[in-house]
């Protein structure tokens, strides 16, 4: 992307392509104003009016469903490797099959090392990740200064799982977020355990 945009000016245009790869459509006024945390929508047509002026999108203003990118940043997605349990126990996820979400990376900031996995079950429902969700991740610097609470993806032998991390002195527990599932204890003295990922963000089925 050209650096003649000033940082404001590439936030936005790095959101609103991501938001029309994913809806194939572009956004209302409102949405842009809402997503960017602006405090009007004068700020939103400015915006637009310097990427359109820049050649970046063509835009009239006025009908916000008129936008259309004109100059592609060509933004890397994030590896999708595959699926993971928020029920039981799934099969470790294998190596990366796809790309998926382009442009999210910037949009979040997600840190270069992050990965997608594809959510299957409704343990984790209460925490607003459902069945079909596409998680956000990325493996922890060091396992052992993974906080309490924090939800990760968790290996225990050759299944892994999406839950709550617990631990206190050497017993480990991975709560649901949904009362119908148990509570998972593991002995890592006994089962080879290891934190895979640690959740940055969750991306709705519903806007995939």
């Amino acid at each position: 992307m050209s650096e003649n945009l000033t940082k404001l000016q590439r936030e936005t245009f790095l959101w609103l392509e991501t938001y029309i790869n994913q809806h194939n459509h572009a956004p209302a006024l409102r949405q842009i104003q809402t997503a960017l945390e602006l405090s009007s929508v004068a700020q939103v047509q400015s915006r637009l009016a310097a990427l359109k002026r820049k050649g970046y999108i063509n835009w009239e203003k006025g009908h916000a469903r008129t936008l259309r990118i004109l100059r592609p940043s060509q933004q890397r997605g994030v590896p999708l490797w595959g699926t993971i349990a928020a029920s039981g126990w799934r099969q470790a996820f294998a190596d990366q099959q796809e790309e998926v979400l382009p442009g999210i990376r910037e949009v979040l900031r997600l840190p270069d090392d992050c990965f997608a996995l594809r959510v299957r079950g409704d343990s984790m429902i209460e925490s607003l990740i459902g069945d079909g969700d596409i998680v956000l991740l990325h493996p922890p610097a060091d396992p052992d200064l993974v906080q309490n609470h924090t939800i990760v993806a968790a290996r225990v032998g050759n299944e892994t799982t999406l839950k709550h991390y617990h631990r206190t002195g050497t017993t480990i527990q991975l709560k649901p977020a949904n009362p119908r599932y148990p509570i998972i204890h593991v002995d890592p003295t006994q089962h080879e355990f290891e934190i895979q990922g640690v959740y940055l963000a969750v991306v709705r089925s519903s806007n995939l």
